[in-house]
């Protein structure tokens, strides 16, 4: 009886190894999940912005008068049937349309770039006060693969631990969460191994 107790208390005690280890690296990969959705959401460095909105405005004045009406109604606007309107005036019948932003962007465009650089400076600053650190595109690639390839190891780990678990008669359940390249990695594994013992 001593002896099935001193076994008994030792099943307990690899279970419970094995049930900590498997909770460190769980909690592991909660931490950097939670690391990688701050490294998604965060907003870009003001230098980027401010060159983006630089973009956008050229992309949008480019798309104003390409066919040259916008000119020949201010030289003619009574051109047509009917007479025109403001609207008409200004963006043509080329580009009759709720958007405006090319038509602005063009013609407005340094005003614009100061009102909206104003804006994002304003954003920043409060993104500062919040703690929040802004990163450009390369750094936050860069961040998100190293993340990437972390929680791909810790799972690559915590599989073999339950597969290892598994053939000791220890039945450890999957992790919900879990990415399907992982535990089907395992479970190839595991096919594998059934197969050799087989033969």
């Amino acid at each position: 009886m001593q002896k099935l107790n001193e076994l008994t208390a030792a099943i307990k005690a690899a279970v419970g190894e094995v049930e900590t280890k498997l909770g460190e690296i769980r909690a592991e990969i909660t931490t950097l999940k939670a690391e990688r959705e701050t490294v998604a959401a965060a907003p870009v460095t003001k230098a980027l912005a401010l060159s983006r909105l630089d973009a956008k405005l050229a992309a949008e004045a480019a798309k104003f008068d390409v066919d040259g009406s916008f000119i020949d109604r201010l030289w003619r606007p009574d051109l047509g049937d009917e007479p025109l309107g403001l609207v008409d005036i200004f963006v043509g019948e080329a580009h009759q349309s709720n958007n405006l932003e090319p038509m602005l962007a063009a013609l407005f465009g340094d005003q614009l770039r100061k009102a909206l650089a104003t804006r994002v400076e304003s954003e920043y600053k409060a993104i500062t006060k919040q703690g929040i650190t802004p990163i450009g595109d390369e750094e936050r690639a860069e961040r998100l693969h190293e993340i990437d390839a972390r929680i791909a190891d810790l799972e690559e780990a915590e599989e073999s631990i339950r597969a290892e678990a598994a053939q000791a008669g220890i039945d450890l359940a999957p992790r919900p969460d879990i990415s399907a390249e992982a535990f089907l990695e395992i479970d190839d594994g595991e096919d594998a191994d059934q197969q050799d013992a087989a033969q």
